[in-house]
């Protein structure tokens, strides 16, 4: 969200013909009933963006590409940061951030600063990522821990509430996860629970959804079936204790 408006940038599809990944920016102001086209961004196509607001701008770091086909190892990812203030023009603030490169990180506004968290390259355990990084503008980036505590994962949910930063659940070494942390510095973190969604194995564990704060105690998540971005699952949602 930016400004009350609802924007949407890159992506992929399943394709094996042409270039499945996307550089497109969209913008609606109605709840998503109308899109104003925003071009295309300078930056490479990409999926596994992290966005976020922050400073009165839209951040986006990091992602993969590749050819038509490409998935898993076929991919290269990326570690650059860009900024705009509108969607249509935007700026390179640095072309090799010092995180490592990679997709499906986390990037959320937390204590005034960008805290990027984990991600993958690649599908397999070893491939999997766990540190956090500050910045301060995007520009210059600081290690803030390589081990949090919580396992290394890819598609988690990271949200801000109240003077918490949570990570929910994602992905790792083959299993759905269905934890829950929290921190309030982002170096040290507790388990809140072990069983999100009233789950406690990994067969109704959930990784690549939609996090957010609903209100000050309620935490919606949205999940999506595979392969039907434009067809949205099932919404879950429930109290996060203070």
């Amino acid at each position: 969200m930016q400004n009350g408006c609802i924007v949407v940038a890159g992506g992929q599809k399943v394709s094996f013909v042409g270039n499945p990944y996307f550089n497109d920016v969209w913008k609606s102001c109605d709840g998503a009933k109308t899109w104003q086209s925003l071009g295309n961004a300078p930056w490479t196509t990409r999926a596994g963006i992290a966005f976020t607001e922050f400073d009165g701008k839209m951040i986006v770091a990091g992602g993969c590409y590749g050819e038509s086909g490409t998935s898993g190892q076929g991919r290269k990812f990326l570690n650059d940061v860009w900024a705009s203030a509108d969607g249509s023009q935007w700026e390179l603030i640095t072309a090799n951030a010092s995180w490592s490169a990679r997709s499906g990180a986390r990037l959320v506004v937390f204590g005034g600063k960008l805290f990027l968290v984990a991600g993958e390259v690649g599908f397999t355990p070893d491939t999997q990522d766990g540190d956090i990084w500050t910045s301060v503008d995007g520009k210059d980036w600081i290690l803030l821990t390589p081990t949090p505590g919580w396992s290394k994962r890819s598609g988690h949910g990271v949200v801000v509430a109240g003077n918490e930063l949570l990570v929910i659940a994602g992905w790792n070494n083959n299993k759905c996860l269905h934890d829950l942390w929290s921190s309030t510095d982002g170096r040290s973190w507790s388990l809140r629970s072990n069983s999100t969604w009233g789950c406690s194995s990994d067969s109704c564990g959930k990784f690549d959804f939609w996090s957010l704060v609903a209100n000050r105690f309620a935490i919606r998540t949205r999940m999506q079936e595979p392969g039907l971005a434009e067809r949205p699952g099932p919404a879950c949602s429930w109290l996060a204790a203070r």
